[in-house]
């Protein structure tokens, strides 16, 4: 029963990001927005991270699992997109080492006010 709380309290926020995406006239996608909320709530202390954490963690074990849909995806129209793989990758890849500078920069910043 504890998990079957735990997955309806994440898709009650995947439910208000459907929501705010109908509302908000934003080019952000519904997850986003349920994610953002999420975050929110959890920085806020009205859900508890150990309200949800059994199936966060379950999710994130199965993510890759996940993705397997959007890869084919993109397999099926590589033929549209293979004149732009290298438009594609240079970006891929600009975003990725930005991520990871931000990410680096973060933690050190997080590290530095726990001390």
């Amino acid at each position: 029963m504890k998990y079957l709380t735990q997955f309806f309290i994440i898709m009650a926020f995947v439910l208000a990001g459907e929501v705010v995406y109908a509302l908000v006239p934003l080019p952000i996608p519904a997850s986003i927005w349920g994610m953002i909320l999420l975050l929110m709530a959890l920085m806020t202390g009205l859900v508890k991270l150990k309200q949800i954490e059994n199936v966060a963690n379950f999710f994130l074990i199965i993510l890759p699992l996940l993705l397997v849909a959007p890869a084919v995806g993109v397999m099926d129209v590589f033929g549209r997109i293979s004149t732009i793989w290298s438009q594609i990758l240079t970006v891929a890849v600009i975003a990725t080492l930005v991520t990871m500078v931000v990410v680096a920069l973060l933690a050190d910043k997080l590290i530095e006010d726990k001390k």
